[in-house]
């Protein structure tokens, strides 16, 4: 989740969702708990498919692309 604050004093949050399930841990390159997070619709992962796969899939992405789109639509 991020939070955004306008200019106005407005706070504004920004949240990205990634379903998955919870499994043994798996994999050598993590963060936290990247072992053991298996995302709905692959066989890896995160610690196992790598930064360039997981951080177009992971809930951080998702709330920072939310964040992109609102600045884009409002500039």
């Amino acid at each position: 989740m991020g939070k955004f604050v306008t200019s106005d004093r407005t706070p504004l949050l920004f949240a990205g969702q990634t379903d998955g399930r919870i499994v043994e841990p798996r994999g050598e390159t993590y963060f936290g708990w990247d072992p053991c997070f298996e995302p709905e619709g692959f066989t890896h992962t995160y610690a196992e498919m790598g930064p360039a796969i997981k951080n177009t899939i992971s809930h951080r992405s998702k709330a920072l692309k939310a964040l992109r789109e609102f600045f884009y639509s409002e500039n």
